[in-house]
């Protein structure tokens, strides 16, 4: 009875009193410009890839296709690349996830010509929103 009592409560207390049940990632929330949820945008922290679930679609020409950003906290812009206009993605990234959205505070997506490597947003954006780092 004393063991049956004992054992459990000193397994417990050699578990980590803390465990995260997401591993290390980043998540971006991000907006229409109507302020409604529009794209849900994730990676695991060391990642090479972006998974994107879009929640409101927004209406491309063929000539179109939509365009990530990162924006530090000085709203400094950084191309990521073009993202499909589907309910759900995963599009690979050219360097580790760590690497470009370390510095990201919010992120963003444009409307672009298709196949355009675009310096700078040609408009307003689609979808913004804020970029977490979900770990400890």
């Amino acid at each position: 009875v004393v063991l049956g009592t004992l054992l459990p409560f000193l397994w417990q207390a050699t578990q980590p009193t803390h465990k995260t049940l997401l591993p290390d990632s980043y998540v971006g929330v991000l907006a229409t410009a109507d302020g409604k949820p529009g794209l849900i945008v994730s990676s695991l922290r060391h990642g090479r890839a972006i998974e994107i679930k879009q929640i409101a679609a927004i209406a491309l020409t063929e000539t179109q296709e939509l365009h990530l950003w990162r924006i530090d906290k000085e709203g400094r812009l950084t191309s990521i690349g073009p993202i499909p206009s589907s309910k759900f993605a995963r599009v690979s990234l050219p360097e580790p996830a760590e690497k470009l959205f370390f510095t990201a505070v919010e992120l963003a997506v444009s409307i672009e010509a298709k196949g355009s490597q675009p310096a700078n947003p040609s408009q307003p954006f689609a979808y913004r929103g804020l970029c977490g780092k979900l770990w400890q």
